[in-house]
């Protein structure tokens, strides 16, 4: 089964492809003897483009977790998203037939245009061409300066100091993280994700949304 949500709302059909161009930021410099090298730099933000078609009536193979909903309250919603000019997730979730995580991407973009076109050919529907782009937040990092030593240190906190499983292996979420991923690095099987969650469930409210920044105590291997 394959799904996309934008933040927590799912579109009823997902689209047929869904592009992701990663953009290089790498420099060619030329040197005084002529010659040239290749300077590698950081990528740039991620673009993901597709087509997203918005039925009049429920098809078969439509997803409407609470009831039919008509194609205007999803483009409300791509409305309210452009006018808030806030980043959120798109998250694309791949489930086996069983009903076992596969693969997920999950990505902090920002809505950069889309346009709507209904076009009789599809039968009743919309079809909206969408485009987004990566977000990577931004803004000035605090580090706490002791004046005994001069370096740069961290203290733990309180509830470190008192938790009895400070020092177990633990993973610290980062953006595209899925819970199958992290089981298949550190357990060497993306199939127990769900030891993953259950050994974290204070923070895990459903395995398909985790979060970064978020850090999760690992099983025994």
């Amino acid at each position: 089964m394959y799904r996309i949500y934008f933040g927590k709302q799912p579109f009823p059909l997902a689209p047929e492809s869904i592009k992701l161009k990663i953009k290089g930021r790498n420099e060619t410099v030329e040197l005084l003897d002529g010659g040239e090298i290749n300077r590698l730099n950081r990528p740039g933000l991620t673009e993901v483009s597709f087509k997203l078609e918005l039925p009049y009536e429920r098809l078969p193979l439509a997803h409407y977790p609470d009831g039919y909903k008509p194609p205007e309250l999803y483009t409300g919603i791509l409305e309210a998203l452009m006018l808030g000019r806030k980043p959120f997730q798109f998250i694309v979730v791949r489930d086996t037939s069983g009903g076992d995580l596969r693969h997920r991407t999950n990505l902090t973009v920002s809505l950069e245009d889309y346009s709507i076109d209904e076009i009789a050919d599809e039968g009743d529907a919309l079809i909206v061409d969408v485009s987004l782009k990566q977000y990577r937040a931004y803004g000035p990092r605090q580090i706490k300066i002791e004046q005994k030593t001069g370096t740069a240190t961290t203290k733990p906190s309180r509830s470190d100091a008192s938790n009895p499983n400070v020092g177990a292996k633990t993973h610290t979420v980062v953006r595209g993280d899925t819970l199958w991923a992290i089981a298949r690095r550190y357990l060497g099987d993306g199939r127990r994700y769900k030891d993953i969650y259950n050994l974290n469930k204070g923070k895990i409210k459903d395995p398909h949304w985790i979060y970064p920044g978020q850090v999760f105590l690992l099983p025994a291997k």
